[in-house]
This record gives structure tokens, sequence and C-alpha cells, in this order.
């Protein structure tokens, strides 16, 4: 991996951090940290775990993250094939001073910090501007740098062409014991979801028996386990209808669904509509994501 940080002072002096991540594998940890985290994804596709939300990512998209959201960014491997490329930018919500943000002419970039608590994720015509100048960052100093950083801010708080990630019923009560308890999930989900998962295996990965793990799962997501095995699978699935001419069936088996039936029944009960007509409004270039934490 290799990391590029603006070189006018120190991390220990600045007043945020600001690095490029170009690397060939993306395999994060479940975590989370008391900084706000803006991202910029320049290359690379994957799936991103943010609170209890979960979907793909891919490149000219930008993620804002409230203070101790819980995420994980997890690569394609296979399908990134020229690896992965990202401009991250970590600072706290008084970067700048207790109240600097409380002014009333800042008020439209404090909503947005409000708002980062959910996770957003920025689309739209205003983002390729956006990730200029998160790349620009990498080469400022002093006055410039923290001046770069309010205007991008300014012009997120002003967009309208935006989603927020976690359901609004997500309450965040992760502790440090849930860091190395989620993150064995998520992987061994992530790394076996093409095959059958028995309750009794990923219950023994968290180190508990099955009626706890389950409710320990929907408290901390508000999602059961096998809505969020779903999920993953159909994140799986959309990628797979997006890139390739595959049939149904095979995207199905691929998915870890070996009935067709309960495949489409999935499918449409996360995202709303088919397999076949996600297919359909693909090819149309319409926006469709992977949304089912918001229903």
């Amino acid at each position: 991996m290799y990391l590029s940080n603006s070189l006018d002072v120190t991390q220990e002096q600045a007043s945020f951090q600001v690095q490029q991540i170009i690397t060939n594998e993306l395999d994060e940890d479940w975590h989370f940290h008391p900084e706000l985290e803006l991202v910029c994804v320049q290359k690379g596709t994957g799936k991103r775990f943010v609170g209890n939300s979960l979907s793909n990512f891919s490149e000219g998209e930008v993620y804002l993250l409230g203070p101790g959201l819980p995420h994980l960014w997890q690569g394609d491997k296979h399908r990134s094939t020229n690896g992965f490329q990202f401009v991250v930018v970590h600072f706290t919500k008084d970067f700048l001073g207790k109240d600097f943000f409380w002014k009333a002419e800042l008020g439209q970039i404090k909503r947005l910090f409000e708002k980062a608590a959910s996770g957003m994720v920025f689309r739209g015509k205003n983002i390729p501007e956006v990730s200029t100048q998160m790349e620009n960052l990498l080469q400022l100093g002093g006055y410039e740098r923290i001046k770069m950083l309010l205007d991008i801010l300014d012009l997120l708080s002003t967009s309208s062409q935006f989603h927020t990630l976690t359901s609004k019923n997500f309450s965040n009560s992760y502790d440090e014991a849930d860091q190395v308890r989620m993150n064995k999930v998520c992987r061994y989900v992530i790394e076996n979801f093409k095959k059958e998962i028995r309750l009794e295996e990923v219950s023994e990965v968290a180190n508990l028996t099955p009626a706890p793990f389950c409710r320990y799962f929907k408290k901390r997501t508000q999602k059961t386990f096998s809505r969020f095995l779903n999920e993953v699978r159909t994140g799986h699935a959309c990628k797979l209808l997006a890139e390739q001419q595959t049939s149904i069936s095979q995207i199905a088996l691929e998915c870890g669904y070996h009935s067709l039936t309960n495949f489409n029944r999935q499918f449409k009960k996360i995202l709303g509509y088919s397999p076949v007509g996600y297919r359909k409004l693909y090819l149309q270039n319409e926006e469709v994501e992977v949304r089912g934490l918001m229903k």
C-alpha cells in the first residue's frame, strides 16, 4: 500500500489528515474512529459496510461517514484488475475550533455533519469537482489546504444528490469487543456467501451459540443475520447482472442460491424489483442501488 500525505506539517501538527491510498488489494477490518471520514473512490469496485448498511461502491463516488460510525471496505479482487485508489480525509467536527461551525454562516456545513452520523454517499454533477479538489488537497499546505477542505464541505452541504446509508432506526452501540467479533462475521460471510452458510457455523465464528448470536446480531444491526446474508448475495448479484450477460439461473447459483425461485424472491424483497428488472434498468442507465436497509 502506498500512502501520500500533505507534507507542509507533520500529522501531529495538522488540523486534519489527508492521504491517497493506492493498493492492489483492499481488505479492511471492521473498525470505527472519533474522526469524520471523507472518501473519494478514484479507482476500483467492491463492497462497503457502513453501520447496518451494505452495498457496492464504485469509481466516482464520494462518502462522508460520521464519527464512531463502524465501517469496512472490501475490494473486488477479480474485477478491479488495476487495483484500488482512494483519497481519504480524516477530521474532527471541531478541527477549526470548538464553536467554529456554530457560526450562522456555516450552518449548512454543521447540518452536513449531523447527516453524516448516518453515513452519506454522493453522486451527480458536482462530484467530479469534489474529486479534483480532494486530490488537490494532497499538494496544498497552510491556509490553502484548510480553505480547500472548507470549499469541499460547502459543496457537499449544498448537494441534493446523496443518499444516507444507515436505516433510520440504526443506533450505534458498538464497542471495542464488537470490532473484533463483527469483523470475523463480516469476513466469514464475504468469503463463504457463495455456498450454504449454516447458522451454527457463523455463530461459532462469533464465539456464540445460535440463539445468543441471533440476538446479538439483531441488536447491533437492526436486522436478522439471514437478511444480512441475503443483502451480501444480492449485492454480488447486482454486479454480475450489470457486468455480464450470464443467465439469471447461473447468477443465482454463483450467489449461493440453489433455487431460482428463492433468488428472485429475495432479490425483489431487498431491491423492490426482479433480477430481470434490475438488469433492464441498468442497461437504460437508471440509478439503481442495493438499498434494502431503507425499507
